[in-house]
């Protein structure tokens, strides 16, 4: 797995995803956008007061919570229309965890504390920090679920 941090402002953003998208094929990326907090000129990563929230003429909060709803729908089936696309795949994973049935790991495409797990099984005993690889073969609209691989090579 490879992390590039790319600082760019509004005008060349569009730019940059698009080469990123034709040189890097299937290229999985986040953008975090950069916000200037309440009181200050300093640059904060994240939730912040914004200054359209003291205007007048809101939008109703029913209103906000139906886009929304909307949206994080939209965004399950796009999550799983991608984790489908992995079913049969062999990846490699870091082994996270055991939930007492299930070893938890993650593969370069997902990243921690933001994308669903690969949840899976394993005929020997792992230990957490371990890589090993990892068959796909079933997805949901966030999680992965696989079995250890044969012959792993992690």
């Amino acid at each position: 797995m490879q992390r590039v941090e790319i600082i760019s402002n509004k005008s060349v953003e569009d730019d940059v995803t698009q080469a990123l998208e034709e040189y890097v094929p299937d290229i999985l990326y986040t953008k975090f956008p950069l916000v200037y907090g309440r009181g200050g000129n300093d640059r904060k990563l994240g939730n912040t007061t914004w200054p359209a929230a003291a205007m007048p003429d809101q939008v109703p909060e029913e209103i906000k919570e139906a886009r929304l709803s909307q949206l994080m729908a939209l965004q399950a089936g796009i999550s799983r229309e991608l984790n489908e696309r992995r079913v049969g795949s062999e990846c490699r994973v870091l082994v996270t965890g055991f939930n007492g049935m299930l070893y938890t790991g993650r593969s370069e495409m997902e990243a921690p504390d933001s994308d669903g797990s690969i949840l899976f099984t394993a005929p020997r005993e792992l230990t957490p920090g371990e890589f090993v690889r990892v068959r796909i073969v079933r997805a949901d609209t966030y999680d992965l679920y696989g079995k250890l691989c044969e012959e792993e090579e992690a």
